[in-house]
C-alpha cells in the first residue's frame, strides 16, 4: 500500500538549540494504517508530529505528503492534548470551525458536520455547550472537528492523556472504530506503550539525544484485540526494552 506521508532522513532542530531534537529520521506511514509514535518525556514525540503537520521544517531531510490538494478537504488535520474547544460557540459550530477556508457549499459544510458528529457519537450533544460536555465528550468533538475536513492524515498528539483511565479505555475503542470507519491514516503520539500496541499496526520507537528510530514494531494481531493478550504484552516489553 502507498505511503500517505514519509519523512525522509529528516533532522529538526529546536530555536537556539545546541542539539537537534531529531536526526535522520525516516518513516513512511502508509494510507488508512495506524502509526503510533512512543518513547520518553521530551524526547521529541510531538516534534515528529509537528514536523509530519508541516508546522516545523527540518534542517535537513525532507517530509512529502504523497496525497494530492484539494480544495474541498485538508491534507491533514491535528488533534491535541486538550480539546481547544471555543467556549462561546456550540458543539456543532466548533467542528465546523476547520471548514472555514473550504470551498464548500453552505448543505455540504452542515453534511460533513452531521457526519462527523454522528461517527463520534455526538449527534444529539450539537446544540450543547462546550462547559455541557464531560472531558471525554469535549475530545471526542476535538475528534470531530479533524474528521470534518476529511483528512487523509490524522495526527493526534497524545489526546487521550487528559482524561481519567475508565475514559480512556472507552476513547481508545472509539478511536478504532472512527479510524476504521474514516479510512484515514493515524499517527498517534503517546506515552503509554501499552496503549499504543492495543491500538497500532505499528510502534515507533524513539530514543536518544538527539532523538532517533530506534525500533518499528509490527502489531499483527487481529482486531477487535483484547486488553490483557500475553501477545500484546510481550509486544510492549519488547517496545519498552529500546528506552
Amino acid at each position: 500500500m502507498a505511503a500517505v506521508i514519509e519523512l525522509d532522513r529528516v533532522t529538526l532542530r529546536h530555536p537556539n538549540a545546541v542539539v537537534p531534537a531529531l536526526s535522520n529520521v525516516s518513516l513512511a506511514v502508509e494510507q488508512s494504517s495506524f502509526v503510533s509514535i512512543v518513547g520518553g518525556s521530551g524526547v521529541g514525540k510531538s516534534t515528529l508530529l509537528r514536523a509530519a503537520a508541516g508546522l516545523m521544517q527540518p534542517e535537513g531531510g525532507e517530509v512529502r505528503i504523497n496525497t494530492p490538494a484539494a480544495r474541498d478537504r485538508r491534507l491533514n488535520a491535528m488533534v491535541f492534548q486538550d480539546s481547544r474547544l471555543l467556549p462561546w460557540r456550540r458543539v456543532d459550530r466548533n467542528v465546523a470551525l476547520g471548514l472555514k477556508g473550504l470551498e464548500l457549499e453552505p448543505s455540504e459544510a452542515k453534511q460533513r458536520v452531521e457526519s462527523a458528529l454522528t461517527l463520534t457519537g455526538l449527534h444529539e450533544y450539537a446544540k450543547r455547550w462546550p462547559h455541557q460536555l464531560s472531558g471525554g465528550q469535549a475530545q471526542r468533538v476535538g475528534i470531530a472537528r479533524a474528521l470534518a475536513v476529511k483528512p487523509s492524515i490524522l495526527l493526534m498528539d497524545e489526546p487521550f492523556s487528559a482524561v481519567d483511565a475508565i475514559t480512556r479505555k472507552h476513547l481508545q475503542d472509539e478511536l478504532v472504530r472512527i479510524w476504521q470507519a474514516s479510512g484515514a491514516a493515524v499517527v498517534f503520539v503517546t506515552h503509554d506503550i501499552t496503549e499504543a500496541v492495543l491500538l497500532s499496526d505499528r510502534v515507533i520507537v524513539l530514543a536518544g539525544s538527539p532523538a532517533k528510530i530506534a525500533a518499528d514494531i509490527s502489531v499483527k494481531n487481529a482486531r477487535p484485540r483484547r486488553r490483557g493478550d500475553p501477545t500484546l504484552t510481550e509486544l510492549a516489553k519488547e517496545a519498552a526494552g529500546f528506552l
